[in-house]
């Protein structure tokens, strides 16, 4: 056998690597940007009129393309020849892989003050090509001193730098730190924008979608581009024989319709057997529900203050509950939906916070009734 069939053969051997759809799909250039059309202009017109500001603070929720815009605003402000506020992608710049000039910290694991001093002196550093970018993910995490310490750096940058501060709880940081940053607020994706997204994706990758099962997904990812994207490889992947539409439920990981109304009713009637045996009855995802009691005592409140100002559909699930005035309401929303905020910034299992929040509803319901 020749050298040459020898190295085909090991050719067609070699595994063929497969590109995740949250990577194949990432942005590259603020016209792949979905849903975030007034911030991108922003951008674009940083970038064209030259006027960058020394500090931007990228706020929003998880996954809605905070470092993903602070890596592409980067590339532009470093490429020789921008294109519409966009990097060309054929300069020396843009084909860098990993770019000299474009800095990410995770600040959640470098958050202490010899970090901060590190990167201090990064910053001082001349650029290779126009301008030095750091990304600070998670930039909420830093340690009061090492706020302190960041701020003297923020009030006097080299004019070559540029602070792009990420975070999805803008509240943590100080004022000081806030007031030296021009804010840039994300917000999630509309549903029919994202399905739309979701089915030009499925067909680049010959899966066929339908528009009611995209908006599923869309809804099942609130809006998240990239949490869409993991949900749609999931139902792409999936080998049992099922239509696609239960397939998308089952991934998404849908509660049963009935379920939550059924909860809040048994709860507001003090029931805590028929409570607990709802959750009991083989539902995994408390987060999901956790999250759906929170919007259903939203607009149970809303309800009792207005029937008017929530949606005809809504108010079918207030009808058959308990009389209850608005005041408990409102503290058993306050309850649910501090118990979800504990459950999204700690380490603990989503259902120890139900478990509590339904606890805590049920003492409320009680004390109620031996007060009448």
């Amino acid at each position: 056998m020749t050298k040459e069939k020898l190295k085909k053969k090991e050719e067609e051997k070699e595994e063929v690597k497969y590109v995740p759809l949250t990577q194949k799909y990432r942005p590259s250039t603020f016209a792949e940007v979905i849903g975030q059309k007034d911030i991108i202009e922003i951008l674009k017109g940083m970038v064209k009129k030259g006027r960058v500001p020394s500090c931007l603070l990228f706020s929003g929720t998880h996954s809605s393309g905070k470092t993903t815009l602070s890596r592409i605003l980067g590339r532009s402000l470093n490429c020789s020849d921008p294109q519409d506020g966009d990097p060309c992608g054929k300069c020396s710049s843009c084909k860098q892989v990993q770019h000299p000039d474009i800095v990410e910290i995770n600040s959640a694991d470098k958050r202490g003050i010899d970090d901060v001093r590190e990167l201090a002196g990064i910053v001082r550093l001349r650029p290779m090509y126009k301008k030095r970018v750091i990304i600070c993910d998670e930039a909420h995490s830093y340690t009061p001193q090492s706020f302190q310490n960041l701020l003297k750096v923020l009030e006097e940058p080299p004019a070559h730098a540029l602070f792009c501060m990420v975070t999805s709880e803008p509240q943590k940081l100080p004022n000081t730190i806030l007031s030296r940053c021009t804010q840039i607020g994300l917000k999630t994706i509309a549903f029919k924008k994202l399905a739309e997204f979701l089915r030009k994706v499925a067909k680049k990758e010959k899966f066929e979608l339908e528009e009611k099962e995209a908006v599923k997904i869309a809804e099942a990812s609130e809006g998240h581009p990239r949490q869409a994207l993991n949900f749609l490889e999931k139902v792409i992947c999936y080998d049992g024989k099922l239509e696609i539409e239960k397939i998308v439920s089952r991934i998404a990981d849908e509660l049963p319709k009935d379920l939550v109304p059924k909860l809040v009713k048994a709860l507001l009637e003090g029931n805590p057997k028929e409570v607990f045996s709802h959750i009991g009855s083989g539902v995994s995802n408390c987060d999901q529900i956790m999250r759906d009691l929170v919007w259903f005592f939203r607009n149970f409140m809303r309800y009792k203050i207005s029937s008017d100002s929530v949606p005809v559909w809504a108010k079918k699930n207030f009808e058959g509950l308990p009389k209850i005035k608005v005041e408990k309401v409102m503290n058993i929303y306050k309850i649910f939906l501090g118990n979800f905020s504990l459950s999204k910034n700690y380490m603990v299992q989503p259902e120890l916070y139900l478990d509590l929040a339904i606890t805590q509803s049920l003492l409320i319901m009680k004390e109620g009734k031996q007060n009448e």
